[in-house]
């Protein structure tokens, strides 16, 4: 129904007047109608970069083909020129089958910038390693100060991450010796050391760079080579059975398998190795030509000089219980590693007598002691 006129002024007036009410209200209280954020200030919100929590360190790291970088290959500050490491090489190493990146990460001299290694190239070493699928072990050269500097080194490199990426593990090269200490003093100052170092990071496992098997006595004795040493402690022994005395019927055998491991069948199978990896780590385009010319060098060389040892292996572990008549000797400790790499290999299949007297070498209390604080599954190096 249509609306009067009078009708339409009134509506009109009203709404007028509903609008100069509003407009009163909404200029008297500006605050009242404004949209407003409810929280906290952003400056008080603390930010929190969340990353995976860092991987337990395992024994893994040390095991397979390894290389070693120093200071003087990765650092600037004891390069004089361009660096000849660097994270990107990281990929060329995994290309030739290396597993583990063993890296200097700090040092004790005038030079060192801070606890640690440039740690902008220590952050890229470990990236690069993630990106490489390699494990990298930081290693650092105490040099057995009466403070508390290699212990704040070694804590620093225990310590160091980035995005929760830290060290696969941790080893202390033991061989500085330039220093006015003694040989005494000098292994009290490492025990210390180790002691407090273990105490601090728990059960990870530690590494040692060691020197080469040596003895040293407080005379000034520095003595090396595996078998020099055992011969030299059984001199200081003389009533040990580990060495027949000469005259006794054994006497012949323990000399021929005390020297057989390091001075035949060990280089023959360091030389085997070395021919695998000449065939497996070859480019592909001449890979065919250098496997012919490796497997005749095996065929002729090695193949048959480790028959003839192991063939002779097998007939004296046919009327002996050991190596050198009924008892254990020093023989049967040195060519243990030998003959262990060539059960890892296989080689010992068809041979029972072998297969008998490893079965019985690792059956040994002193075998199975040296195991467990070795903390490794096997003790052989493979290629």
């Amino acid at each position: 129904m249509p609306l009067g006129p009078s009708r339409n002024v009134v509506l009109l007036a009203g709404s007028v007047l509903l609008l100069g009410v509003l407009g009163v209200l909404v200029s008297n209280t500006p605050d009242r109608y404004v949209l407003r954020v409810v929280g906290d200030p952003l400056a008080s919100v603390e930010v929190r970069l969340v990353v995976d929590a860092p991987a337990p360190r395992m024994l893994d790291a040390y095991r397979g083909l390894g290389t070693w970088v120093d200071s003087y290959d990765f650092d600037p500050a004891y390069v004089p020129g361009d660096i000849t490491v660097a994270p990107r090489d990281l990929a060329d190493m995994a290309a030739h089958g290396v597993r583990t990146l063993f890296l200097q990460s700090s040092r004790s001299d005038r030079r060192a910038t801070g606890l640690v290694s440039d740690p902008w190239l220590l952050a890229e070493f470990l990236l690069a390693a993630d990106r490489t699928d390699m494990a990298v072990v930081a290693w650092y050269l105490p040099k057995w100060a009466d403070d508390d500097e290699d212990l704040d080194r070694l804590l620093a490199i225990d310590r160091f991450s980035v995005l929760g990426r830290r060290f696969d593990g941790l080893a202390v090269d033991i061989e500085w010796n330039r220093d006015d200490l003694g040989a005494i003093e000098r292994s009290h100052r490492l025990v210390n050391l180790s002691d407090r170092l273990r105490r601090t990071v728990g059960g990870d496992p530690l590494g040692a760079i060691v020197m080469p098997p040596v003895i040293t006595d407080e005379n000034g004795l520095v003595l090396a080579e595996s078998n020099a040493v055992i011969d030299y402690i059984l001199d200081m022994h003389p009533e040990s059975p580990l060495r027949p005395a000469p005259g006794e019927a054994a006497r012949v055998d323990y000399l021929f398998w005390f020297h057989a491991g390091v001075g035949s069948l060990m280089p023959m199978q360091f030389f085997n190795g070395l021919l695998t990896m000449m065939k497996a780590r070859s480019p592909a385009l001449v890979r065919s030509v250098i496997g012919l010319a490796t497997d005749k060098v095996r065929e002729m060389l090695v193949a048959p000089r480790l028959k003839v040892i192991f063939d002779k292996l097998e007939s004296d572990l046919g009327r002996n219980t050991w190596l050198a008549g009924d008892r254990l000797t020093a023989a049967d400790i040195s060519m243990c590693y030998s003959i262990a790499s060539a059960d890892a290999q296989g080689k010992l299949e068809g041979r029972p007598n072998c297969q008998r007297w490893m079965k019985q070498m690792r059956e040994t209390p002193s075998f199975q002691r040296a195991m467990e604080k070795d903390g490794r599954e096997t003790f052989v190096f493979s290629f």
